[in-house]
């Protein structure tokens, strides 16, 4: 399966297009039919649902855009944030997926990792027994 380059330093339409090439989900064969499963157990059991349509996967993909480069909004004179973006460093290294659900679940990580690593003085989480005696004094 072909990976697919997401940059999201560039324009929404693009990263959009780029996103939507993607399959949405991986095809396994096996027992003589063939089976469809996503990245992370159908992102975590949707259940009975049908697979998520473009028109979800661009407002997902709206969702993750501005939380990389802000809330704008669009006058007369061009767009002007509004709002910072959140996770600024989703937008640091492109995103090489092989299908949609790779995506999503990719942007998640780097979220829930840049939460982590926030200026809120928390230091990252560290392997058992690599721990500084430093960070033993803060906690």
């Amino acid at each position: 399966m072909k990976q697919t380059k997401i940059d999201l330093l560039e324009p929404f339409e693009k990263v959009l297009r780029a996103v939507l090439s993607a399959p949405e989900n991986h095809k396994v064969i096996g027992g003589g039919a063939a089976q469809t499963t996503t990245t992370g157990a159908t992102l975590a059991k949707r259940g009975n649902q049908r697979p998520a349509g473009s028109a979800e996967i661009r407002g997902l993909l709206r969702c993750i855009y501005e939380a990389a480069h802000g809330r704008q909004v669009e006058t007369q004179i061009g767009h002007v944030a509004i709002a910072p973006p959140v996770a600024a460093s989703l937008k640091e290294t492109p995103f090489y997926i092989k299908t949609q659900a790779d995506f999503l679940l990719e942007a998640l990580t780097r979220i829930i990792r840049g939460a982590s690593r926030s200026k809120s003085g928390i230091p990252p989480p560290q392997p058992l027994g690599k721990r500084s005696v430093e960070s033993h004094a803060r906690l």
